[in-house]
């Protein structure tokens, strides 16, 4: 065989093969893809959050690079070895070729369509983004110092913070029971008492509240506002076991028809001192601008944070 005629059978074999390898290849590729043999699926685990199409029991999982694993090919070793073959190049020089395409460097991720789920519902978890807000009752309450307790309370002045730390946690409770918000309770026991200082002898009256108490009657002196005058007459005034009895016979007597008007501004102690003195609690002309004063000098009105 002649030179020429061997190099046209080296390229026509050459030709051959490289059409077996590649349109061969990607029709067998074609073929596997659709006929649906399960060796050309790799079976990945479906990514968590997935959700699957209508008519689906998963979702679709793509594979790796778009089909099947690839079968590496020597290709530029042959094709070198073809053209030393027919002298066409020496033996050992490389073969130029265009380079190959860029590939992802990453895992291939397919994110599902958007399947429509319905309403949103409210997680019941949501943290609230505001500053909390303390519970009544609990350890953010504010505490009395020197170990101080009803119990041990004899009814002697004490300090504004002692007073309201002392007699809090009772009118919130109170408060809850009857409507008559503790701030307006805690004021009124101030002005009452002088911030304990007078409780009527041993009557543990912290309202001034007239006429017979659980534990009878006490009669004092009493300083009064008759037709714009201050007089001082001798009065009855109720007598009670404890403190805590003192601030709930409070709480009902405030619930009589006299302060119906008080009880609908429970959500407004400000109001609900205005509303009071106009119900006559009081003989005194400027007793609601005393209340509210030392509601707001305190910050009264955290007592009437309930659960």
């Amino acid at each position: 065989m002649t030179q020429n005629a061997r190099a046209v059978a080296w390229c026509l074999m050459f030709g051959f093969l490289l059409f077996a390898v590649t349109g061969f290849g990607q029709t067998l590729d074609d073929f596997l893809d659709n006929t649906g043999d399960e060796t050309s699926m790799v079976d990945f685990p479906v990514p968590s959050g997935s959700a699957a199409l209508p008519g689906q029991e998963t979702p679709p999982v793509p594979r790796p690079g778009g089909g099947r694993p690839a079968i590496p090919l020597d290709f530029l070793g042959l094709l070198q070895g073809i053209l030393s073959q027919l002298g066409l190049v020496p033996p050992g020089t490389p073969v130029p070729i265009l380079p190959p395409a860029p590939t992802a460097s990453g895992p291939v991720v397919v994110r599902p369509p958007a399947v429509a789920s319905g309403p949103a519902v409210a997680s019941s978890t949501a943290v609230a983004s505001g500053p909390a807000v303390p519970k009544p009752g609990r350890k953010d309450d504010p505490k009395p110092t020197g170990g101080l307790t009803l119990e041990t309370w004899k009814g002697k002045a004490l300090s504004p913070d002692n007073f309201f730390a002392l007699l809090g946690p009772v009118a919130r409770e109170v408060f809850r029971k009857t409507g008559v918000p503790a701030s307006v309770t805690l004021a009124q026991a101030a002005v009452e008492t002088g911030y304990g200082a007078s409780t009527i002898g041993d009557a543990r009256n912290l309202f001034g509240i007239k006429g017979t108490g659980p534990a009878g009657s006490i009669l004092v002196p009493t300083g009064e506002y008759l037709n714009g005058k201050y007089v001082v007459i001798n009065d009855k005034f109720r007598k009670y076991n404890t403190w805590e009895e003192s601030i709930e016979d409070h709480g009902k007597f405030l619930q009589g028809k006299r302060y119906a008007k008080c009880l609908e501004c429970r959500d407004d102690p400000d109001q609900f001192a205005r509303e009071l003195q106009k119900a006559g609690y009081a003989t005194a002309p400027n007793y609601a601008w005393a209340l509210i004063k030392r509601m707001k000098e305190h910050n009264l009105y955290q007592w009437d944070i309930l659960d």
